[in-house]
């Protein structure tokens, strides 16, 4: 990459601009276009972040760290160079396509009523319709809708993250594991200031609003919990400080080594780290079968097959172990078997657009290509920013010889590459 694209890259993201698109809120205005705020690159409490908007330069009298927007999403993602300047690429390219996004989003809608109800409980009344906005405010709702689209097809797990029952919370507990929301916080209500507060971070979490989830939980005195909102605001560095002390503290708590198991394969793709925090979380919690099928799902991605499988079969009523056990099966040549494991999965999960892919792998394979490129398009409808499932279409139209849709999802392929990058098949 030339000196003089990434120039250019830089002066068409302004420093500010990023900031304040990962949440970053400067605390008082210096003169010469100068900010001072908190650190989003370490657990900062006095303001000692220097953002110069005139020169898009950054410096933490705190931690050291300083230099330009590239600089600054490396250490914000935690990511090599060419990675951060790949984000950057794709968050200046996301604009065009923001109106359509939401356009899409919106009527989705009418077909998730959780969702709708989630919006209402987020202050987001009646019939959205997206005009006059700003680019950031329409960003901010197409989030919001493609989020709720996404995460309302299944139920949020909270095991890990809930504390131990009392007497005074066990009612409040029960609503949230219910989804009842509005009646966990009303129940929230009458506790000790102290556990109402860390309830309000709780529900903020499970509501997907780590803003409040942070305010709340910031003196709770709880890391773990106070680990997931910072994760959920994107904050890793934060996150890791958390769950570090949360392990100091209670050793025996599964849920950080989980939450970090987490982190470290979905975004550090680090599969043998995040195997060792899973293997750690079922030394403390032998029965929690998500933390054993994420398990099996690094040790099959560092070729430990047999070990993979074992996992999976110890956790197979779950339907990411049924897809695991599917996808063992189609490398072993048997695709009748994992076609039927990939029923199973999406009898348990049928909004779960990979088992839709994989299930036309299998359809391929059985040489079932009708059946194989309607199982595409129900997967480009569930995820419509996958590059890849464009581009398995456009082969398969062309298997099934039309020529018309083949060039289509061709085209279709080629602009979502260009805006997502690539998803793994």
């Amino acid at each position: 990459m030339s000196v003089q694209a990434l120039d250019e890259l830089k002066q068409q993201i302004p420093l500010l601009d990023y900031l304040q698109a990962q949440d970053w809120q400067p605390t008082r205005q210096l003169s010469r276009g100068r900010w001072m705020g908190l650190c989003p690159l370490h657990c900062d409490r006095k303001p000692s972040f220097l953002v110069d908007s005139s020169k898009s330069l950054f410096y933490c009298n705190g931690c050291g760290r300083g230099g330009d927007v590239i600089r600054f999403a490396q250490d914000y993602h935690q990511v090599k160079f060419l990675q951060a300047v790949a984000r950057l690429y794709q968050w200046r390219g996301l604009a065009p396509l923001v109106h359509e996004a939401a356009d899409f989003y919106r009527m989705q809608l009418h077909r998730h009523g959780e969702a709708v109800e989630y919006l209402q409980q987020r202050g987001v009344r009646g019939i959205l319709i997206v005009v006059n906005t700003t680019a950031s405010q329409t960003c901010r709702i197409a989030s919001i809708l493609m989020w709720c689209a996404a995460c309302f097809a299944q139920k949020l797990d909270l095991t890990p993250l809930l504390p131990g029952p009392t007497p005074a919370t066990q009612a409040i507990r029960e609503a949230v594991m219910a989804g009842d929301i509005a009646g966990a916080a009303h129940l929230a209500g009458s506790l000790d200031p102290e556990t109402r507060e860390l309830w309000r971070g709780i529900l903020a979490i499970v509501r997907n609003d780590p803003a409040t989830a942070i305010r709340a939980l910031r003196h709770a005195g709880q890391p773990k919990t106070l680990g997931v909102a910072y994760y959920l605001a994107r904050q890793h560095l934060l996150f890791r400080d958390q769950m570090a002390e949360a392990i100091r503290r209670d050793p025996s708590d599964f849920g950080p080594y989980y939450y970090l198991g987490r982190h470290y394969d979905s975004d550090l793709d680090d599969a043998e780290q995040a195997a060792r925090w899973f293997r750690e979380a079922l030394k403390r919690n032998p029965n929690y079968a998500r933390a054993r099928s994420h398990l099996g799902n690094c040790l099959e991605r560092v070729g430990r097959t047999e070990e993979a499988e074992a996992a999976y079969k110890a956790s197979a009523n779950l339907p990411s172990s049924q897809l695991g056990l599917a996808r063992l099966m189609l490398a072993a040549g048997d695709s009748a078997s994992a076609l039927s494991f990939v029923e199973k999965a999406m009898a348990g999960d049928p909004g779960d657009s990979a088992a839709l892919k994989l299930a036309a792998r299998a359809y391929t394979n059985l040489n079932r290509p009708r059946d194989a490129a309607r199982a595409l398009e129900s997967a480009a409808v569930l995820d419509p920013r996958d590059a890849s499932t464009q581009y398995q279409l456009y082969k398969a139209y062309q298997s099934l010889g039309d020529p018309v849709k083949a060039a289509s999802a061709l085209r279709q392929f080629e602009r979502l590459k260009a805006v997502y990058g690539l998803q793994p098949r």
